[in-house]
């Protein structure tokens, strides 16, 4: 990813980012949120990959070069690499003073045991979906409506793999009636690449939705986690971000299903996912190695609805009928 791209609309994002907030936090019983703080263990997605032949990760898509930068990582160096940052920069991670202590606790054993390499792997995230507006328009003669919603993360510390990250939607409908992607420039995914090693500037990071007709009812973007320096240091993260998109159906009776996904790497290997559909059940499934954060809710009814009706995990309609908030 280019830096010229980094830096490109700053302003908007700055923009964005400061109504976004606002609205999120004025009344969370009007968002869409994952039943709770996820834990990202990334000491298990790493055991899940290493723990399997060659031959396997073959056939779950990975390539002969990431296969060796699997085999070839060593985890036990990257602990005692970050044990090794001083106080400041570690509470720039995120670290508690206690769980500073016990990561330096760890770096100084010959060989780590592995519950404690688990119990300093873990990182918590939290994701929030949440209903912005509907609209309905004329168009060729007909109405086709329109309803906007914004997807949001943040982490609480930063992962021990500070890669390329991705963020996938999927949508279902409840009759033949199908919700598409409407790609506009005003829904985007954005992040912010805050400092952690320096008194250097934030980076900001716009990346549009991408859709592919091999992956159909979903939408997903890719963005760097992390930037390092020329001697990989870490000096940059991605904290949180969100992104917004616009679902459009000429019919305002059909149910929106949908699963909105945090996916974070491990390794270094190229995020994906692939999309399951069926009847009412909506899903993403990142490729074997991601950790996964879901966020998942139902849009009932038509596009009038009012933010009253959202409660956590379902989507009332105008009849205030259907479902059970989770």
């Amino acid at each position: 990813m280019s830096i010229k791209k980094i830096f490109s609309l700053v302003f908007v994002f700055m923009f964005m980012f400061s109504v976004l907030t606002v609205s999120v936090n004025a009344d969370d019983s009007k968002n869409i949120i994952s039943d709770k703080v996820i834990e990202i263990n990334e000491w298990d997605a790493y055991n899940r990959i290493v723990s399997m032949s060659d031959d396997e990760l073959l056939n779950e898509g990975f390539t002969e070069q990431e296969i060796l930068k699997i085999r070839n990582f060593n985890y036990e160096e990257e602990i005692r690499k970050r044990a090794a940052l001083d106080d400041e920069t570690l509470r720039l991670y995120g670290y508690s003073k206690n769980e500073i202590i016990e990561l330096r606790q760890a770096a100084k054993l010959k060989i780590i045991p592995e519950n404690t390499i688990k119990s300093i792997s873990t990182a918590t995230m939290s994701t929030i979906l949440r209903y912005m507006e509907s609209y309905s328009k004329v168009e060729n003669g007909a109405n086709m409506y329109y309803c906007r919603f914004s997807f949001s993360w943040c982490w609480s510390r930063i992962p021990f793999f500070c890669i390329v990250d991705m963020v996938a939607v999927a949508f279902g409908s409840s009759t033949s009636d199908k919700f598409t992607y409407f790609s506009d420039s005003d829904n985007k995914v954005y992040t912010a690449l805050t400092p952690v090693a320096s008194s250097s500037t934030t980076y900001y990071q716009t990346e549009s939705w991408q859709y592919s007709t091999s992956k159909p009812s979903s939408i997903s973007a890719k963005f760097a986690v992390g930037l390092y320096d020329y001697d990989n240091n870490l000096t940059h993260f991605a904290f949180d971000g969100y992104g917004t998109f616009l679902l459009t159906n000429r019919s305002n009776n059909a149910r929106l299903y949908l699963d909105a996904c945090y996916g974070h790497t491990t390794i270094n290997i190229v995020p994906t996912y692939s999309v399951s559909i069926s009847g009412v059940s909506v899903g993403i499934n990142f490729i074997v190695g991601m950790d996964e954060q879901h966020c998942t809710g139902q849009f009932y009814e038509n596009f009038t609805i009012t933010t009253n009706y959202i409660y956590y995990g379902t989507v009332y309609g105008k009849n205030n009928t259907g479902g059970t908030a989770s």
